[in-house]
């Protein structure tokens, strides 16, 4: 992101000004009549976080240091009121409400003022700077909430559901169009809800690479291509030979998130998306239940069951092989965290990217916003606040360091070391760098990671937008006359009833079943399994020599001139068939038009008398080719001769010659050896396919049961939700949206398509 620029812009502007204000003889001779620090400066608010320790004195310093900048700027300033992060949310709730609840006097009681005095809440430059060196703080007329910091993407859909902050769009295209230069573009699609944006979100890492990293000293030993090994099927062979071969090792730490789905409300999420194009060729998304068994498309046949396999056969950490060294291990984040790992360990890895980073609505960080309470003339001044704090490095280095030589110190390597109060041993000016503007603009500070940025901007050069940015579930709010109700959040109430449930199916907790075990109880079935097969082979090859024997037959100039015949008189009957038919449709038609007053009985006679065999041949000629006959012709011979096999096969197979052959087979050793060698040969396959079956049942049950407490939460919510609705506002079923889950599901539905297009929609 672009780091300078803008004071140069600023600078030319400032210049400009003032070369037009010297040129203007009124206002070069102005001290006459009013001096330029008697200038009424309009302040504004910033409700923002402040860190643990940070003192009211600390923060009237550096408001006194921005406000110098943006008086001598703008000719405004901004009122910091920070809160420590546990009380903001409310805090800023309660000044919001205060703005709207706001009845201005209709009488005024206040002290009348001396010729010339300005009332206490009236500023000056000399006042606001003489007030802050005083560490005194702003007092202003009316209550105000300005500029807004949602401190995450769930603070910002909520505030901008509510209808608390204002949308940007217009003033970002104009006035904030320089903030493009300075912001990932998908952070800025991240933050439109819907087709609008409500603020400017901070530079943060979009997303995080997925990698599968392997301990290289187990790569070499067994000789294993690292690179081969790109999903977590691939892994199973290697895992097997590191658990036959290595006991204090794990085969695989963690495993890795799905590679192609994408879940709709982050962790623990009872809804995900499958990727898909529209017939335009639009990106959405298909959306499936995370634990409805009914909709969903592969939890179960595909990641968790594969994850419960790999959990019974003990790939995966148990109690107590947390210190244990492992051979695999899927790690999100950036080369750096790998290179931290080696460092930890002492060991060396080899590592594969198994995901790219996918930028979803929980990717944003803080977003910086305005309230919805200002007025229309006011966006754009307080939009020129928020490109200062995103533009201007001077502004970010106060609001985040606090005042040089007050707050901190340079040490000899340029580096930001904070300083502590003498007595109390604290920081008195401590805040979070996205809290306090354009991450990218801090100056480094004494332990910071000097790769860090960079590692950020490479990960957002490779990420792409998730199928659920400008999407969030919004309950429904109902209104009548002065009375509202919101609708409980669903969503949150199906999370809250999945609890852990989530991360078990994700960590191959769910379907765990001995193999062991498993494989002794299903010998019998394998043996029966096995005993069908090899009884199904021989009586196959029975059927095949009695279709050998009579091939001659079937092969025969008699037979075949036999089934030519047959053939030929069946396609002739059927295109006579379908001349006749459409022909009729045909004289029927013209009768009628021609004839409008004749009897269906009179058509009809018409009709039969022009059926003639000549019409019909000239039909069957207009129509068919010889190719096109000849094609009917084979296709019927091949039927017949097929019809007349499957004929010799029955008729053999309920003689007594077949069933004695098959029973004497059956009874002799030979086919007791055939049945031992296909279980010592196929066996362990079978036994494989059928505990991969088990697994999966076992899963589909434990969801099964999952869903249903869901689904229950939310039905009784609903219900909870419905009766107040009923008995406060007064409305019936018919009024309100939700009666059922299933209406909660094609809420979701129908929110998620405003935003992206159903791909299954016919228009």
């Amino acid at each position: 992101m672009k780091r300078s620029g803008l004071k140069s812009i600023f600078t030319k502007v400032l210049v400009t000004l003032l070369v037009a204000l010297m040129l203007i003889p009124s206002l070069a001779s102005c001290s006459d009549t009013e001096d330029i620090q008697d200038t009424i400066i309009p302040v504004y608010t910033f409700y923002g976080i402040k860190g643990e320790g940070t003192t009211d004195e600390a923060i009237r310093a550096v408001e006194l240091a921005i406000n110098r900048i943006l008086i001598s700027r703008y000719t405004l300033a901004v009122d910091f009121r920070l809160f420590p992060e546990e009380e903001y949310e409310a805090a800023l709730a309660t000044a919001i409400d205060e703005v709207k609840n706001y009845v201005a006097p209709t009488e005024t009681s206040e002290e009348s003022l001396a010729s010339g005095e300005l009332d206490p809440y009236t500023y000056t430059e000399d006042k606001i700077i003489e007030m802050l060196e005083k560490g005194e703080d702003f007092k202003l007329k009316t209550p105000r909430v300005d500029i807004v910091l949602c401190k995450d993407s769930v603070h910002y859909f909520d505030l901008a559901n509510s209808g608390k902050l204002v949308s940007l769009d217009i003033t970002l295209e104009n006035e904030g169009k320089v903030l493009s230069e300075y912001i990932h573009p998908t952070l800025f699609a991240l933050a439109k809800i819907g087709r609008k944006t409500f603020g400017v979100p901070n530079n943060v890492a979009l997303g995080e690479y997925e990698y599968i990293v392997f301990d290289k000293e187990y790569l070499d030993e067994h000789k294993y291509d690292y690179k081969t090994m790109k999903t977590l099927e691939d892994l199973e062979d290697y895992l097997s030979i590191i658990k036959e071969n290595h006991e204090d090792v794990v085969p695989l730490k963690n495993a890795g998130t799905p590679a192609k789905y994408q879940y709709m409300f982050g962790d623990n999420s009872p809804f995900y998306l499958d990727p898909a194009t529209t017939t335009t060729g639009e990106e959405t998304g298909r959306i499936y239940g995370t634990f409805d068994t009914e909709i969903y498309a592969y939890i179960v046949e595909d990641y968790a069951a594969l994850l419960g396999k790999y959990r019974s056969f003990g790939y995966l950490p148990e109690e107590g092989d947390a210190d244990k060294d492992f051979a695999v291990t899927f790690l999100k984040g950036t080369p750096s965290d790998i290179e931290a790992l080696e460092k930890e360990t002492g060991k060396e890895y080899e590592y594969i990217v198994y995901k790219n980073p996918v930028a979803t609505t929980e990717s944003l960080g803080a977003v910086y916003s305005i309230s919805s309470t200002v007025s229309n003339t006011e966006i754009t001044t307080l939009i020129d606040i928020i490109v200062s704090i995103f533009t201007d490095e001077q502004i970010k280095n106060y609001f985040y360091y606090g005042v040089q030589g007050e707050h901190y110190i340079l040490d000899d390597n340029g580096l930001v070391e904070p300083i502590k109060n003498g007595n109390s041993g604290k920081f008195e000016y401590n805040m979070k760098n996205e809290y306090t503007g354009n991450v990218y603009l801090a100056m480094n500070k004494q332990g910071d990671n000097l790769k860090l940025y960079d590692d950020i901007k490479a990960i957002n050069l490779a990420t792409t937008l998730s199928l659920t940015s400008g999407f969030g579930y919004v309950p429904k709010t109902y209104t009548v006359g002065e009375n509202s109700l919101t609708e409980p959040n669903y969503v949150e109430i199906m999370k809250e009833a999945i609890g852990d449930s989530f991360a078990k199916l994700s960590e191959g907790s769910f379907g765990i079943i001995n193999y062991d075990e498993f494989s002794v109880t299903i010998q019998e079935e394998l043996k029966t399994y096995a005993e069908k097969t090899i009884k199904t082979e021989y009586s196959d090859a029975l059927i095949a020599a009695n279709l050998a024997k009579n091939e001659g037959y079937l092969s025969s100039e008699a037979f075949l001139t036999q089934v030519d015949k047959e053939a030929n008189d069946i396609v002739t009957a059927s295109l006579k068939a379908t001349a006749q038919s459409a022909l009729s449709i045909e004289f029927t038609k013209a009768l009628k038009e021609q004839k409008p007053e004749a009897t269906d009985d009179e058509i009809n006679a018409e009709v039969q008398a022009l059926l003639t065999d000549e019409a019909i041949a000239d039909y069957i000629s207009k129509n068919f080719s010889d190719s096109d006959i000849s094609s009917l012709v084979e296709t019927r011979k091949k039927l017949i001769i097929n019809t007349a096999r499957e004929n010799i096969t029955k008729t053999y197979k309920e003689s007594s010659e077949y069933n004695n052959a098959v029973n004497k087979y059956v009874a002799s050793a030979e086919y007791k050896q055939s049945v031992e060698k296909y279980i010592e040969d196929q066996g362990e396959d079978y036994v494989d396919r059928k505990y991969i079956t088990a697994i999966e049942d076992k899963i589909v049950a434990e969801c099964e049961i999952i869903q249903s407490k869901a689904v229950e939460a939310v039905e009784t919510a609903i219900k909870e939700f419905n009766a107040t609705a009923k008995s406060k506002l007064g409305l019936l079923d018919g009024d309100l949206e939700i009666l059922t889950y299933s209406d909660f599901v094609e809420r979701i539905k129908s929110q998620y398509y405003s935003v992206y297009k159903d791909p299954d929609a016919t228009t």
